[in-house]
């Protein structure tokens, strides 16, 4: 990490760099809030950091999913309901990312491993929002239709 803040330091120009990389490292250790910290500065700099982008709303989706796995173990409906709330927020914070991602993936013709990668990820936020009571049944199926293009 010091390494990475004199880096920064150093070259305030190569914010997507090395802010998504310490954001990434903090993600790794549940520090999720400090790694949003590290990939809004990233973005803040350079609104097209295609590698903040996508890991700011893989956070989104990994805070999510821990959320979820907690509330499995609940018993009380109303903390229950208190994190579908939290949940349906994180999700919805992770779509336009997504979204933005995937549409910057395909103007610069990246590669179809990387787009399809964006596009399970947006599936999956998609899914679960749909699952939390937020139709985005549209979407998922657009998105099933071309990953799935039978």
């Amino acid at each position: 990490m010091q390494y990475l803040d004199q880096a920064i330091q150093n070259d305030p120009t190569n914010a997507c760099d090395f802010n998504s990389v310490k954001g990434a490292l903090l993600t790794e250790v549940k520090k999720y809030e400090e790694a949003d910290v590290e990939f809004q500065k990233a973005l803040a700099q350079d609104p097209n950091c295609e590698r903040a982008m996508e890991a700011l709303a893989v956070n989104y989706i990994i805070r999510a999913q821990d959320l979820k796995e907690e509330t499995v173990s609940i018993t009380d409906r109303k903390q229950q309901a208190e994190n579908d709330k939290i949940l349906v927020d994180l999700y919805q914070k992770s779509v336009p990312l997504l979204e933005r991602y995937r549409d910057l993936l395909k103007t610069r013709n990246a590669e179809e491993s990387e787009i399809k990668a964006a596009l399970i990820k947006l599936q999956n936020a998609y899914y679960n929002l749909s699952n939390l009571g937020v139709d985005k049944s549209k979407e998922l199926e657009e998105i099933e239709k071309v990953l799935d293009p039978k």
